[in-house]
């Protein structure tokens, strides 16, 4: 299956995001081993590249999906995979843990009204749903790349 990404997770493996399918792809890195976890739903979709937060989960965020941010919790054996939800046709092309311990994506199109940066707050126990926010004005148009400078600004590239 085609993927849109990978990262390298707290439990040693490289998680690969689904891109035109339904199964987070998987590599220890240890061993070489391969496996699919397959997401709570049978929606095909895309999502952007994993970013591991604070708290060790993976989120995934949408990129040609329902609006709906994939959540990972690698470590566990049950695979747990769940979702929070944005604005519904909102796509991210990629996001950025900052310093803070939360995750910023610049909207990847504005196709909706919403068109806002998302925040995801990683800084929570296990067991809680991180909140998810918008914040700043309405964007006017897409953006294709992001960075975090040295002082820990974060830019966007249209």
């Amino acid at each position: 299956p085609k993927t849109a990404g990978g990262i390298f997770a707290t439990d040693g493996s490289i998680y690969f995001s689904p891109f035109g399918h339904n199964q987070i792809q998987s590599v220890r890195a240890a061993n070489g081993g391969v496996s699919a976890t397959p997401t709570p739903t049978s929606t095909m979709g895309s999502w952007s590249q994993p970013i591991v937060g604070r708290d060790g989960r993976l989120y995934f965020l949408p990129l040609s999906t329902t609006g709906r941010i994939m959540v990972r919790r690698p470590n566990t054996v049950q695979n747990l995979v769940s979702f929070l939800t944005t604005p519904a046709g909102q796509s991210y092309n990629t996001g950025i843990l900052a310093p803070d311990g939360k995750i910023y994506a610049f909207p990847l199109n504005n196709t909706n009204s919403v068109g806002r940066i998302l925040v995801i707050d990683t800084n929570v126990e296990a067991s809680e749903v991180p909140p998810v926010s918008f914040v700043g004005p309405t964007i006017d148009a897409g953006w294709g790349a992001m960075a975090m400078s040295a002082d820990g600004l974060i830019y966007g590239l249209p």
